[in-house]
């Protein structure tokens, strides 16, 4: 705030932003859902490729090379009340079990 001169501690804009009738909340959505291009990769991954996976599984084979640890994500973000907070975060797993995993990447 140094462009205004007024300094302000993090509690006195949270208690601010409460009173305008901003919560605190994040609803977190896996960001490659929202490509098309994904969406119908992933349409064609589940209905021809995974039953094909179930059919011959000793055939399949893991590879990891790197990891990318999903912690980063903010878990939380500001919006108003009754209105819902989107943003994407990068795969999750399970996305609605906040549960945080490493990616693998090669």
């Amino acid at each position: 705030m140094e462009a205004t001169g007024v300094s302000a501690a993090p509690a006195v804009l949270s208690r601010f932003l409460c009173r305008l009738g901003f919560t605190y909340k994040k609803a977190l959505m896996a960001s490659e859902c929202a490509r098309a291009d994904i969406a119908e990769q992933s349409t064609h991954w589940i209905t021809r490729r995974q039953p094909l996976m179930r059919l011959e599984p000793h055939r399949l084979v893991f590879i990891d090379e790197t990891a990318i640890n999903t912690k980063m994500v903010r878990l939380g973000g500001r919006s108003l009340r009754g209105e819902r907070l989107p943003a994407p975060a990068m795969f999750m797993g399970a996305a609605r079990s906040r549960k945080w995993h490493a990616r693998s990447s090669i």
